[in-house]
């Protein structure tokens, strides 16, 4: 994973990866692991209070850059 990554940095300006969901399932942290910077996208209308504590507290570790809420209310 780590020579994949170094390749796609050295070819790319911009490497963006599209994970599954951080709760349960241990392979989204080990890829997080290898990147430098996490956003996480949630929808803010099917998320609980407790799995974004839980999310961000897992994610607090890395580089996390922000939190993009879509699915609200206009």
């Amino acid at each position: 994973m780590q020579r994949l990554m170094s390749g796609f940095e050295q070819t790319y300006d911009l490497v963006l990866l599209n994970a599954p969901p951080v709760l349960g399932i241990v392979d989204t942290l080990l890829v997080a692991s290898y990147c430098q910077g996490v956003v996480l996208v949630t929808r803010i209308d099917l998320v609980t209070k407790t799995a974004l504590n839980e999310t961000t507290a897992m994610l607090h570790k890395l580089n996390t850059i922000g939190i993009i809420a879509n699915g609200g209310k206009s």
